[in-house]
């Protein structure tokens, strides 16, 4: 089953049967789609364009990586349950990388 619920300003939401969004559509036609892994967590957000985030997740199911549309993977480290790095590694292999102290 899905719901669809219409705003007042003509936005549509698109929702599964778990009450998880599917897709997002504006006024004007925008519209982003929502995907979920098998454990149903945000697995990817894209455009018509092609344009996409995708999300990978680690053994403890804290989010490890995100994709985005350039290619550029962002890269999350944490220990005792805290973010501790963010290493950016861009389609060309130049990485950055942010260090958190607590």
């Amino acid at each position: 089953g899905r719901l669809v619920l219409r705003g007042r300003d003509a936005t549509a939401r698109v929702f599964d049967a778990g009450g998880r969004p599917l897709s997002v559509s504006d006024r004007n036609g925008n519209t982003l789609a929502y995907t979920y892994d098998a454990e149903g967590r945000l697995a990817a957000v894209a455009d018509p364009q092609g344009r996409r985030l995708a999300f990978a997740y680690g053994a403890s199911g804290r989010l490890s990586a995100v994709t985005d549309p350039s290619g550029t993977t962002h890269a999350f480290s944490y220990e005792e349950g805290r973010l501790v790095r963010v290493a950016s590694t861009a389609p060309d292999g130049t990485v950055s990388a942010w260090t958190y102290a607590y």
